[in-house]
């Protein structure tokens, strides 16, 4: 790998972090308050037009950005047109979810979300606008930009939440928030890019775009409604109050999740897609980059589990202990979701969308069907549903790769003996904490022991563990990228 991928993958990381730890404190700031001057219903309202929206978002971006991150070229014609497709696809779906208002508020039974659905529709054409910006400060690897505007569209967009929330504005207040936030990181990659599109060009073949475009995009709506179908069946087969609860639970969850996908993932598809020709150096950074991510998030998720009653109490309080054994449930499914990403990381780089495709609709139906029977029992059996089929698409995935002549043995061999520690050490303690009647401060002792314990035994007795554990003290860990 040249000196200067390197120097700019450095550089990159070290800004991405600095972002999430800024946006990470930005969020537990908000959590805190905002569950002290909120109720669950409020949550839940707001949850079930969100999780819609996600699931348009992946019809809005079509693909697109990434297509223009991966691609070894891109013209001037081509990258305004890519904004222009972006830009009319969510104007397009923003019509869309304004009309349908009403109908969705008759399925869930619930007026108010007339008004919200037809507020939030905004939010596709905002995100149409700055695909492309945020596309091309990734491309050039431009990091540090994406880390400015998006903690600062955080923070602003968090003070306009509590503040609203402050004044008794509701589940308005999460509306603001939530708004606000793409305004402003759209304003602020448009400062940081400084480009303007052009006119369309008609003449410009876009073929390439839009046929990477189209399978990633069929495979991220799939997976993208197996993360949103949990939301939508509670909303709809228990109460609006429920889905608050399970909301939360899934905040604190993905709030974690993301303070290492987002920098890590952004980090790592501009790379790999630039070494994706030299398969000696594109095996190291994949083996590495796997290592230390699954490690550091299966580590934070364990204790996190682990913890979750200090947890909930400390950042949403005691009206929100309903929604412990959800977070405990659902950290299980964040790592072995995190032991996946590796691969994710291959269909992108390497342009496999079309495998990804096939793929995606050969797995994710099985963790819908999973969710959904989940639901005929109660919350927890949906998490616990969720939480299985992401395991199942961990195994399956890594199969699936092999089967296309992909080297991913020693991946999937790592990914099983980390992941599977920090699933044994973090359950074996909530398991055995419930057989003794201790308080609260002495059962979190006693389960941290516990989990320490499992996870030094691993360190002793798998030397697969040990090796890529020891990875986590390296000073310098882009030497990976370096050729001999």
């Amino acid at each position: 790998m040249s000196s200067d991928l390197v120097k700019s993958s450095k550089s990159g990381l070290l800004s991405l972090m600095t972002g999430q730890v800024v946006r990470f404190s930005i969020q537990i700031l908000s959590v805190v308050l905002m569950a002290r001057l909120l109720s669950p219903k409020d949550y839940g309202l707001t949850a079930i037009v969100i999780s819609v929206i996600a699931l348009g978002e992946v019809v809005r971006d079509f693909g697109l950005s990434t297509s223009a991150i991966q691609a070894d070229h891109l013209s001037a014609d081509e990258k305004s047109n890519l904004f222009w497709m972006n830009s009319v696809i969510g104007l397009g779906l923003g019509l869309l979810l304004f009309s349908l208002a009403s109908p969705i508020a008759h399925f869930y039974k619930d007026d108010r979300l007339v008004e919200i659905a037809q507020v939030l529709s905004l939010t596709f054409l905002i995100n149409g606008l700055s695909t492309q910006y945020k596309a091309g400060l990734n491309r050039e690897m431009k990091f540090k930009a994406i880390a400015m505007s998006d903690s600062l569209a955080a923070i602003l967009s968090t003070t306009f939440g509590i503040t609203s929330a402050f004044y008794g504005f509701a589940y308005w207040a999460i509306v603001v928030q939530y708004l606000s936030n793409y305004l402003l990181a759209f304003t602020f990659y448009i400062l940081a890019y400084k480009w303007l599109p052009s006119l369309p060009s008609f003449s410009t073949d876009m073929s390439r775009f839009t046929r990477f475009g189209m399978h990633l995009m069929a495979s991220q709506i799939l997976g993208q409604l197996a993360r949103s179908v949990d939301t939508l069946i509670i909303g709809q087969r228990f109460s609006t109050e429920l889905l608050g609860f399970y909301n939360r639970a899934q905040q604190i969850v993905i709030m974690g999740l993301n303070q290492i996908n987002t920098p890590s993932t952004t980090l790592a598809i501009p790379v790999l897609s630039k070494l994706k020709n030299d398969e000696v150096e594109y095996q190291k950074f994949l083996k590495f980059g796997q290592a230390i991510l699954i490690h550091t998030v299966c580590l934070f998720f364990g204790l996190l589990a682990v913890n979750a009653n200090l947890v909930v109490n400390i950042l949403l309080g005691p009206k929100w202990s309903a929604t412990i054994p959800l977070v405990q449930i659902l950290c299980g499914g964040a790592m072995f979701q995190i032991a996946n990403y590796s691969s994710s990381w291959i269909f992108i780089s390497k342009g496999l969308t079309k495998e990804q495709l096939k793929f995606t609709l050969t797995s994710r139906p099985f963790v819908i069907a999973m969710i959904f029977i989940g639901s005929f029992w109660s919350m927890e059996f949906v998490a616990v549903g969720y939480s299985a089929g992401l395991l199942f698409l961990w195994i399956y995935c890594f199969y699936f790769l092999k089967k296309q002549n992909i080297k991913v043995d020693e991946l999937f061999k790592s990914s099983i003996v980390i992941c599977s520690t920090y699933v044994a050490a973090t359950y074996s303690s909530i398991f055995l904490s419930r057989y003794l009647n201790l308080n609260l401060i002495v059962d979190t002792f006693f389960k941290n022991i516990i989990y320490i314990t499992v996870i030094m035994l691993s360190y002793a007795i798998f030397s697969r563990f040990k090796e890529t554990f020891n990875l986590l003290f390296k000073l310098n860990f882009f030497h990976i990228l370096k050729r001999k």
